[in-house]
């Protein structure tokens, strides 16, 4: 199995000097944008870094590919401006995981209030130690994340066609 590839996907030079300073691998390709052509290119297991749309962000997730957002906090005075690599760690710069799926169709209000509800629900289950959490509608401990994910995609799916889990 080949090794995965780095792909920066950024138009700003401190990004790339971030990411040598921070000790992160050297990234085999460095880009501006991703087009439809460079997701194409993409396998699963290779690596992409950068600030992303979430609508990509599921493409990467559906090809396999694994996203790491430049995350950071960037105060109101530095906003619009190009960062250098210091400025970026005094932003605590750091590249966190993240997945996206879509969901297709786009629920009704009254279904959107439901599934927050839902949400609140489950929350202290997925903040709780493995197995103590608890199923808010059956009481079944959920005893991993996959299976609170799993719990809840049932819910949306059920609330999106307007019935009850």
């Amino acid at each position: 199995m080949a090794a995965p590839r780095y792909i920066l996907i950024s138009r700003h030079p401190g990004a790339e000097d971030w990411m040598y300073d921070a000790g992160y691998p050297v990234m085999d390709r460095v880009i501006p944008h991703l087009t439809d052509d460079d997701i194409a290119g993409l396998v699963p297991r290779d690596q992409v870094i950068g600030t992303l749309p979430v609508q990509m962000i599921a493409d990467l997730t559906a090809r396999g590919v694994e996203y790491r957002h430049i995350d950071m906090q960037v105060p109101a005075i530095l906003r619009g401006q190009e960062l250098s690599s210091l400025q970026m760690q005094a932003c605590r710069a750091k590249l966190t995981r993240f997945c996206a799926v879509e969901i297709p169709g786009s629920p009704a209000p009254e279904v959107t209030s439901k599934l927050h509800a839902m949400l609140a629900c489950i929350a202290p289950a997925l903040s709780a130690t493995p197995g103590r959490g608890s199923d808010w509608a059956r009481h079944r401990p959920i005893k991993s994340l996959r299976g609170a994910v799993q719990l809840l995609c049932r819910a949306i799916i059920a609330a999106h066609h307007g019935r009850e889990e």
